[in-house]
C-alpha cells in the first residue's frame, strides 16, 4: 500500500474531544479522516492559532459519522473481494425492497470497469457523466434516471473520467458530498470486484458497509483479504497522519499477533493516543456480511470459521446480515432480463431479501464505546487452521484429513 504524504500543507489542525486531543493533522489528512468515517459530531476542530471552531468544519459535514439529525441521504455500499458472487443483483433486490417500503432510492453503478445495473433494469439510456457534473459543481440529480419501479432511480456508470491520477482528494470529497445531497433517503453504491484505494474511500465513508460472498473457498479467502485490506488502510491513515515514522512493512506483515494488537502496541511506542485512535477506527466499521447463493446451512459453519480466522489475523469479528438461497427462478429472471418483475410473492430470494432489508434498516451508526483489547485463545481456533497452517472453510469435507490425498483448495499434499 502506498503511504500518503501528509505534511505538505502549513495549516495544521487538532481534533479536540472530551478525553483529550488528536493532532496535529494537515488539512489533507483531516479530509482523509472525514472520508474514512473517523470524525464524530462532538469533535471540535482547532487550528494552529488556537482558534476554536464549534462542532465540526462545515466542509466536513457530509462525512461526520453517527449524526442522524442531519437531513441527508444515507449511503449503503455493496462490495466484495471476488467477482461473480451476485453483488449487482443483490443491490437491485435491496433497492426494490426499500422502494416497496416507500423509501426513495438511488442506485449508483460504481463498477466503473464492468457496469451492468442498466441491463438489470432493462434500460437503454445512460446518465450524463457523473464526473463532469461533480467537477462542475452541479447536482447529481441530473444523472439519476427514473426506472420502471416507483421510488427507484439509477445513475449509470460513466464511460470515462475515473482515471486514478485525476481523482484527487477534492474530487472524492465533492463526489461524496453530491451523493449526500441527492433527494433520496438511501443511496446504494454497487462496487465492482476490483476495488482500488480510491474506491475503498467511498466504501468506508458509507453509513453501512455490506460485503457479499458466496460459500465457496476462493470467495471466502478473497473476502478475508478484502477485510484485512480495509482495516490496514484505516490503521495506516491514522498512524501515518500523526507520525513521520508511519506504519512500516514489518508491522503489517507480522503474523504472530492480530493486526489490531500490533497496531495498539505500535501506536503506544510512537506516543500516540492509542486507545482513542483504536476506538474510532474499530467503531467506524459498520460491516455486515451477506452470504449469497447458499444451498444449505453450512454457511453458518463458514461464518464461524471466517470469524475465528479474522479474530486470529485482525482482532475482531464480523456480523452476519443474512443468507440468500440459490434460486433457479432468480437466475432465469436475470437471463431473461426480467429481474425487476420479481416480488416476494413470486420469488423465495425476494422473501429473504425483504427480511434482511428490515434488519438492515435497524442498523444505526452509534458513537463507539471505549476500545477493549481482547485476547484470542488459540484453543478456540478450529483444527483446520492449525493442521493446514491456513484457514480453510472446506475442512469438514476435505480428503486431506486422510494421508495420501491432495488438498483440493491449496493443492497441498
Amino acid at each position: 500500500m502506498k503511504t500518503a504524504t501528509f505534511g505538505r500543507q502549513t495549516r495544521m489542525w487538532s481534533i479536540e474531544h472530551k478525553d483529550g486531543h488528536i493532532g496535529p493533522l494537515s488539512s489533507y489528512a483531516l479530509a482523509l479522516w472525514g472520508l474514512q468515517g473517523l470524525l464524530y459530531p462532538n469533535d471540535i476542530i482547532t487550528n494552529g492559532q488556537h482558534h476554536q471552531l464549534a462542532g465540526y468544519l462545515q466542509g466536513m459535514q457530509p462525512f461526520i459519522r453517527n449524526n442522524g439529525h442531519l437531513r441527508r441521504a444515507k449511503l449503503w455500499s455493496i462490495a466484495g473481494g471476488k467477482g461473480g458472487v451476485g453483488k449487482s443483483v443483490l443491490t437491485t433486490l435491496l433497492g426494490m425492497s426499500l422502494a416497496r417500503k416507500g423509501r426513495r432510492v438511488v442506485i449508483v453503478d460504481a463498477d466503473f470497469d464492468g457496469a451492468n445495473q442498466r441491463q438489470l433494469f432493462g434500460m437503454r439510456n445512460s446518465s450524463p457523466n457523473l464526473w463532469d457534473l461533480v467537477d462542475q459543481g452541479e447536482s447529481l440529480v441530473k444523472a439519476a434516471l427514473p426506472t420502471s419501479i416507483e421510488n427507484i432511480r439509477l445513475i449509470t456508470a460513466p464511460e470515462y473520467g475515473h482515471d486514478a491520477e485525476e481523482t484527487t482528494i477534492l474530487r472524492r470529497i465533492n463526489f461524496v458530498r453530491a451523493l449526500r445531497k441527492l433527494d433520496a433517503e438511501y443511496v446504494l453504491l454497487d462496487f465492482g470486484p476490483r476495488t482500488d484505494f480510491r474506491e475503498l474511500g467511498y466504501f468506508l465513508t458509507s453509513d453501512l458497509n455490506l460485503v457479499v460472498t458466496s460459500p465457496e473457498p476462493t470467495a471466502l479467502e478473497n473476502l478475508s483479504k478484502f477485510i484485512k485490506t480495509i482495516v490496514k488502510q484505516k490503521l495506516q491513515l491514522a498512524v501515518d497522519s500523526l507520525s513521520q515514522r508511519g506504519l512500516d512493512e514489518q508491522f503489517v506483515q507480522n503474523e504472530h499477533a492480530p493486526l489490531l494488537h500490533q497496531a495498539i502496541q505500535h501506536m503506544q511506542a510512537l506516543d500516540l493516543p492509542a486507545e482513542e485512535l483504536m476506538r474510532r477506527i474499530v467503531g467506524s466499521f459498520n460491516l455486515r456480511i451477506i452470504f449469497n447463493q447458499v444451498t444449505d446451512q453450512t454457511y453458518l459453519k463458514d461464518m464461524k470459521l471466517l470469524n475465528l480466522h479474522l479474530e486470529q489475523e485482525v482482532g475482531f469479528k464480523l456480523m452476519l446480515a443474512g443468507a440468500v438461497p440459490f434460486d433457479m427462478a432468480l437466475r432465469q429472471a436475470v437471463r431473461s432480463n426480467s429481474l425487476i418483475q420479481l416480488s416476494p410473492a413470486s420469488s423465495t430470494t425476494c422473501q429473504y431479501v425483504e427480511k434482511m432489508c428490515d434488519d438492515l434498516l435497524d442498523c444505526k451508526n452509534r458513537v463507539p464505546a471505549a476500545f477493549e483489547l481482547k485476547q484470542v485463545r488459540v484453543a478456540e481456533i478450529d483444527a483446520a487452521t492449525l493442521i493446514c497452517g491456513t484457514w480453510c472453510p472446506s475442512w469438514g469435507e476435505c480428503n486431506f484429513q486422510n494421508p495420501g490425498n491432495v488438498c483440493p483448495v491449496k493443492n497441498m499434499n
